[in-house]
């Protein structure tokens, strides 16, 4: 995507073309998660601005995979440990 601003609109051809993303994608983001859309005359048209302002509020969290794997493992053992004591 172009850091550059720009407020011109796009039909969702031209808007998965720029996001690289499917048009069945971009329709689920405007009926599920937000994506701002205007249909105008049958066509839906979202302006490139908003759509780069929807995905900068949308950051994907890094995953602590370390951590994740702690936790994974513990409840592994904790589970060999209770299923030890019952027999």
């Amino acid at each position: 995507m172009s850091e550059q601003l720009n407020d011109s609109w796009l039909d969702l051809e031209r808007l998965a073309k720029y996001a690289s993303l499917s048009k069945n994608s971009l329709r689920k983001h405007i009926k599920y998660s937000g994506l701002p859309a205007y249909r105008v005359g049958g066509k839906l048209l979202i302006k490139q601005l908003d759509f780069d302002n929807w995905v900068r509020e949308r950051p994907v969290k890094a995953l602590d995979i370390k951590a994740i794997a702690k936790k994974a493992l513990e409840r592994h053992r904790s589970k060999q440990a209770s299923s030890s004591t019952m027999h």
